[in-house]
């Protein structure tokens, strides 16, 4: 039932890999006009070791199931959505919640503590998904759109911070 929903006539994928494709040659001729920056690293070891994976195991690892479990979820999310009476464009809404709230938190958060960021984000984690479970209608995928996007900045900037300060 979900498939013969989501599937349909191509015009609307064309309109939008159409647009899609205009906003990445205006960015690609905006990047060309950019100066060129001259940055001088000095590595100070092995960036890819045995020894800074044990040192920051749990970083990576929290980060790691996060992500499985988010990846499982929106697989299968916009057929969920779908079900619950959702047709492509309020798909498309929702889905676009998370990476323009992200574009948005993201920026304000690399004044806060790495670690309490890293925490905030693992709760805030496990109440996005428990936030789906009651879904009924569509829009209730709202709520734990936000979540997500509140979820994982605290997490990117937190662990990013922290591994580049460790």
């Amino acid at each position: 039932f979900a498939a013969e929903r989501l599937s349909g006539n191509g015009e609307i994928y064309r309109d939008a890999f159409a647009l899609s494709s205009l906003f990445f040659a205006a960015s690609f001729l905006v990047a060309l006009t950019l100066p060129d920056i001259v940055v001088e690293v000095k590595k100070k070891g092995d960036y890819f070791s045995i020894d800074v994976l044990k040192k920051n195991w749990d970083i990576y690892f929290g980060f790691f199931l996060r992500q499985i479990g988010a990846n499982n979820v929106l697989v299968i999310f916009p057929l969920y959505l779908v079900s619950l009476g959702a047709n492509k464009y309020e798909v498309a809404i929702i889905y676009v919640i998370n990476p323009v709230l992200q574009f948005f938190i993201m920026r304000k958060l690399d004044k806060y503590d790495t670690k309490p960021l890293i925490h905030a984000g693992d709760l805030v984690s496990a109440a996005a998904f428990i936030a789906f479970m009651p879904m009924t209608v569509y829009y209730h995928a709202i709520v734990g759109m936000i979540l997500i996007a509140v979820s994982y900045s605290c997490l990117y900037v937190g662990s990013t911070a922290y591994l580049i300060k460790n």
